[in-house]
């Protein structure tokens, strides 16, 4: 994703394999320009339903013979 406000924004997914994850944010305090802020400035999380599986064959592979 990208925000035309003068930042960029990410994101990122994944299956988590346990119940519990820890997110750990390496940040040096290595900043080009010190009055332009942290480098990092927020975090959120959120809990995704995962897409349900399509049943047979993938018809839009077969429709569009990928």
């Amino acid at each position: 994703m990208y925000s035309s406000n003068g930042w960029d924004s990410y994101a990122w997914g994944f299956n988590a394999d346990f119940d519990e994850i820890k997110l750990v944010i390496h940040n040096p305090g290595v900043e080009e320009d010190a009055a332009c802020g942290p480098l990092i400035d927020s975090v959120a999380l959120k809990l995704l339903a995962s897409p349900k599986r399509t049943r047979g064959k993938n018809q839009l592979v077969e429709k569009w013979k990928l």
